[in-house]
């Protein structure tokens, strides 16, 4: 029998996909679950790169809902001693002792238990189960299965519940197992070497505990859920009443300074691992983002960009040498985050230039403060371009899984910025360029959210919307910015003969450094 076979019929397999993060992509399984308590193990398809790259629930892998048993090798398919007595008794008419089978003969033939048990190979297994299984003496083994089993069920209920659990668990659960399969001591003790084999074979390991959460909290997290799922769907009635590109969603993200990957290849082993950054401070330092996008796919231009400035504002200097890209609107803070007296002027600036006359408007926002007490400020925006603009809250702490940005825009906009970092820091390639001076933490994120504009992520856009349930259709198939634009090639410059640093996401062409962010590629040209 293959291993991508399964070892009875349709009729006993049960298949249930429940999801359990933690394991990446490579080791993606899906276990088909049988009455029988056997089990086939089988690759499945996993999602396409770009939405395990970049979305909110990036890794993912299945385990059975009810029981698992282990499977002896990548060929045979492990059968447990239940599922072995009630081969034996079935062949035997054990449960039907009065009908099927031959006169001439104390047994069903072996058609008969084929039939109902396809996994059966031969007579030979027959009469060597039936041996087994009246003498007690090799079934320790498979008894070893089911109790695997009933440990693995008990693993699933604890952690459901969210208790802690530790080895001697483990070995507590086969022991109460094996006494009620009448198991002896002496041939199973659940000890260190059965812990370690059960461990590894179901992938379960040690994990630091990140996280607690008590009851209460457990309840809450249900009923924000609940008020989630709500929202979207109440939102998703009101979305037929608006164009596509009149329903818009606003919401501010942290930009660091200096922002690098958090990982890094090493030595197996090593303690410690330890990077460059070119300072320790812009590590921790940040402005802030407040990008706009709409229901049609589109990223709207200019962005409004907080910076934090010593004392709120920009001095004479500053006014003078500053970049000022034409996609960001550029303003500052002591703590360069958003404060509420600057909604009015994000509105004006970044979302009035994209409203249709005569045409209403549908904003959604998290539950931030600012935007809640500057309620009439926005309504009075659209006064003025004769837009009525509805302002609706997202609920408290859903907005990591039903806010359009949150779920596939802010996501993949700081991993290019962080591959764009990483890039000038590893390859050398300008040794004066400090990424925490003004002008250059101005130049990345112009240039990283240009990109995210290109018409070739428009349909990322859409995706952000149709994965929270706002939108029934979900676009076609495709590619991150941090995938488009890092390839892996020798490619040049189309305008010099230096090594490329980005491709763009609008011309398709291969840029280098110098000409990416020292001379500020902002070309508005689409090229597929």
């Amino acid at each position: 029998m293959s291993s991508s076979t399964p070892c009875t019929t349709s009729s006993l397999q049960q298949e249930s996909e429940l999801k359990f993060a933690g394991e990446p992509p490579s080791k993606h399984r899906k276990l088909s679950v049988l009455k029988d308590r056997a089990i086939y193990v089988q690759p499945m398809e996993w999602p396409g790169r770009d939405e395990e790259e970049d979305g909110e629930n990036e890794v993912e892998y299945w385990i059975p809902e009810e029981s698992v048993a282990e499977v002896k090798n990548s060929q045979k398919t492990a059968i447990g001693y239940i599922k072995k007595k009630e081969v034996i008794d079935f062949w035997q008419y054990a449960d039907n002792p009065n009908g099927g089978g031959s006169r001439r003969k104390d047994h069903r033939s072996f058609s008969s238990v084929k039939l109902r048990f396809p996994f059966v190979k031969s007579t030979r297994i027959l009469r060597k189960w039936k041996h087994d299984i009246i003498n007690d003496e090799p079934m320790a083994r498979s008894k070893i299965i089911d109790i695997n089993v009933r440990v693995l069920e008990c693993y699933f209920k604890a952690e459901e519940e969210k208790s802690i659990i530790k080895g001697r668990n483990f070995r507590k659960w086969a022991l109460e197992a094996a006494k009620e399969m009448d198991l002896p001591l002496e041939k199973f003790r659940a000890g260190k070497s059965w812990l370690s084999a059960f461990t590894k074979q179901f992938s379960l390991t040690d994990r630091k505990i990140t996280e607690f959460v008590t009851e209460r909290q457990e309840k809450s997290a249900v009923e924000q859920k609940a008020q989630g799922a709500a929202f979207v769907g109440r939102m998703k009635t009101a979305m037929l009443n608006y164009e596509s590109s009149q329903v818009y969603n606003l919401d501010h993200t942290g930009v660091i300074k200096e922002f690098h990957s958090a990982r890094s290849f090493a030595i197996k082993g090593t303690k410690k691992v330890i990077k460059k950054a070119q300072s320790v401070s812009s590590l921790t330092h940040s402005s802030t983002l407040v990008p706009v996008c709409s229901a049609d796919g589109t990223l709207r231009e200019p962005a409004y960009f907080i910076l934090a400035e010593t004392n709120g504002q920009f001095g004479p200097l500053v006014k003078r040498t500053m970049l000022r890209p034409d996609n960001l609107y550029i303003t500052c803070t002591k703590s360069g985050k958003m404060m509420g007296c600057q909604v009015k002027e994000l509105f004006e600036k970044c979302l009035l230039p994209h409203l249709v006359p005569n045409k209403p408007a549908l904003v959604l926002i998290d539950h931030w403060n600012g935007w809640r007490k500057q309620g009439e400020v926005i309504s009075s925006v659209g006064d003025a371009s004769n837009s009525p603009i509805r302002v609706e809250f997202i609920p408290e702490k859903t907005t990591g899984d039903i806010q359009p940005l949150d779920v596939m825009v802010n996501g993949p906009f700081k991993k290019l910025l962080r591959a764009m970092e990483d890039e000038i820091i590893t390859l050398r390639l300008d040794e004066n360029f400090n990424l925490q001076t003004r002008n250059n933490h101005i130049a990345i994120v112009s240039f990283a959210y240009h990109q995210h504009c290109s018409p070739r992520y428009k349909d990322m856009v859409r995706y952000a919307w149709f994965k929270p349930g706002y939108c029934s259709e979900r676009g076609s198939k495709y590619i991150t910015p941090k995938s488009y634009s890092f390839p892996i090639t020798t490619d040049s410059c189309w305008l010099c003969d230096e090594r490329y640093y980005m491709r763009c996401g609008w011309c398709a062409k291969f840029i280098c450094f110098h000409h990416t962010l020292i001379d500020l590629h902002h070309c508005n040209e689409f090229n597929q």
